[in-house]
Order: structure tokens, then C-alpha cells, then sequence
């Protein structure tokens, strides 16, 4: 096959200039040059006699025998390794209109954008891969089982390791947490009014208490507004006791109005979220304690789960 100089328009272009019977319009096709061994992947193009028109003009050497000539531009011909012109080759021609051969097109060309810009395109992919299986591993990986929680007409489903904690340590959280209302209404931040602790439980799966599950019924003597009571968290939850409000916005669960939040506890680096859902007089409060902050998305799929399977079934 005889190698000719490309036209200047077709310097910087990805194509090469051929003809082949039998190859699609605008075709990959993978270029190989037995003697060096290497090869490239570029688009032909089928010479015809409009080219020859323009290419055959003086003092340019013309091409007289089409079907064993290929044209070819500086690019093309060092990439195949230095090949000359007005030279003969045994170069071989293979169609490669897959995928592969499209990519591989992209970054053998002549344009740098575009090599740049097939890079950045298989790296994207490999990326966004890689973030499915993360993601599929974190949902798959974790053979959760859950339990049902079923207590003061609340309904939910919970890790099923979890093990309620002993009689005498709930009555000592339950009188922590009961001075700690006290607290509240004394500093003046009973915006909806006072409130006491009528039921509470607590489960963790572990001694160690790297995690735990609080549930418990709040009373109030008259039924708190949602917005009132979202403006007493926000009052009860800033830096000046130690505590970093990430979020808080109201919601519905269970066709009630309710208050997601989410706290890290500064001095500790323990990390807490909350659920709050009003029900008349009662607030149900759900506390999902992580002591480590930085292990908070360990738990995240368990407390999703117990969100989505709540339910209020007290009348």
C-alpha cells in the first residue's frame, strides 16, 4: 500500500483517506504496520473522485491507483512509527466500529482536547462504577435483621443485635434525662410549655455502648405547636453546651408532624440523630446515638430502615 502526504486541511484531523470496498460510511478502523508492530485507530474516509480532483492537482504527486493507496497525516504516520511517503507498506486495514475502537480513536488523535477529553470521559465511567459497587456493597454487604419495636403505640423495626438495656440503667437515664428537662425549663427555653418523661427505653448492641437506640414518650400538659417547639430546639441546641446543630427541619412520619435533627456533641465527638413526633399532648423522641462521630455512617442504613417502618398507632 502507498503512503501519501494528507492534504493541509486534513493535518489536524482524525481520519486517513482510502478506499476499501465493503467498509461503512465514516468507519474506526484499526491501522497496523507488520514491520513495526504498531498500530493505530483513526476514521476513514473512502477516497472518491471529488478527492482525487482536489488531491491530483499540480505540483502535488497525484495518486493514479486509489485501491492501493492511503493518505495519511504527520500524526498518523509517526504514530505507525516514522512511516514515509511515496513509500510502500504492507500496512493492514481492520474495521474496529465497536466501542473499544471508538475510544481508542478518540485518543490516538491528532487534537489533544480530544485525547484529554476520552480520558476524562473513561475516567468519569470508572469513577461512577466504582461508586455503584461502593454503594451496592454498603447496602448488600451488611446482612441486617431487624426486630419490632412495639410499645406505647409507636411502631418501628430496629437492628435485631440490639438488646435492651438493664432495668436499673434505664431508670438511671431516665432520671439523667429527666434533670436535664428540668434544665431546660429552669434556663427559661420551655417555649411550648413544661413536660415530663412518661415512658423510656434504651438498646445497644454491645456493652461498649459505640451505639444506642433511646425511645422515649414525652408529656406536655398542653399540645406543643410544631413550630414553637422547632424554635425551642434551636434554642436548646447550640455551641454554648458543647453541641453543633448539623440539621433540623420538620417532616412527616406516620401522617404527624414531626422534627428530624441531627447533633454532634463537640467536647464528646459523639454524633446524635433525632426524631421527634407530635402526637397531641405526647412526643415520641427517638435518639440514635453514635459515640464515634466518624462511624456515623456505619449506622445509616439500620436508621433509615427504622424511619421508613414507622408508625403511630396510638389513638
Amino acid at each position: 500500500m502507498k503512503v501519501f502526504a494528507s492534504l493541509r486541511d486534513d493535518a489536524h484531523q482524525g481520519w486517513v483517506w482510502l478506499q476499501k470496498t465493503g467498509l461503512p460510511a465514516r468507519s474506526i478502523v484499526k491501522i497496523t504496520d507488520p514491520k513495526s508492530g504498531r498500530t493505530v485507530y483513526c476514521e476513514a474516509l473512502q477516497i472518491d473522485s471529488n478527492f482525487l480532483d482536489e488531491y491530483n492537482l499540480k505540483p502535488r504527486v497525484p495518486i493514479t491507483d486509489p485501491s492501493s493507496s492511503i493518505v495519511l497525516n504527520g500524526w498518523y504516520r509517526a504514530f505507525l512509527g516514522g512511516i514515509a511517503t511515496q513509500s510502500e507498506y504492507d500496512l493492514t486495514v481492520k474495521l474496529a466500529n465497536g466501542p473499544w475502537g471508538k475510544f481508542r480513536a478518540c485518543t490516538h488523535h491528532p487534537q489533544a482536547v480530544v485525547r484529554v477529553a476520552a480520558w476524562l470521559g473513561l475516567l468519569s465511567i470508572v469513577l461512577g462504577l466504582i461508586s455503584v459497587f461502593l454503594g451496592a456493597t454498603s447496602l448488600w454487604g451488611a446482612d441486617w435483621k431487624y426486630q419490632r419495636f412495639n410499645r406505647w403505640g409507636i411502631v418501628f423495626e430496629y437492628p435485631k443485635s440490639f438488646k435492651q438495656l438493664p432495668e436499673a440503667d434505664l431508670l438511671k437515664m431516665k432520671r439523667k434525662l429527666s434533670g436535664e428537662l428540668d434544665f431546660v425549663i429552669k434556663e427559661g427555653l420551655a417555649l411550648c410549655g413544661d413536660r415530663f418523661i412518661e415512658d423510656f427505653t434504651s438498646f445497644t448492641p454491645s456493652d461498649k455502648f459505640e451505639v444506642a437506640l433511646s425511645v422515649m414518650r414525652v408529656q406536655f400538659k398542653k399540645a406543643p405547636d410544631v413550630d414553637c417547639f422547632l424554635r425551642e430546639r434551636r434554642i436548646s441546641v447550640k455551641p454554648e453546651y458543647d453541641l453543633k446543630l448539623l440539621r433540623l427541619e420538620k417532616t412527616k412520619l406516620s401522617g404527624h408532624d414531626a422534627i428530624i435533627e441531627d447533633i454532634e456533641i463537640m467536647d464528646r465527638s459523639n454524633r446524635s440523630a433525632g426524631l421527634h413526633i407530635l402526637t397531641g399532648t405526647s412526643i415520641y423522641e427517638i435518639a440514635w446515638f453514635v459515640r464515634d462521630k466518624n462511624k456515623f455512617k456505619d449506622w445509616e442504613i439500620p436508621l433509615l430502615h427504622l424511619i421508613d417502618t414507622i408508625r403511630i398507632e396510638r389513638k
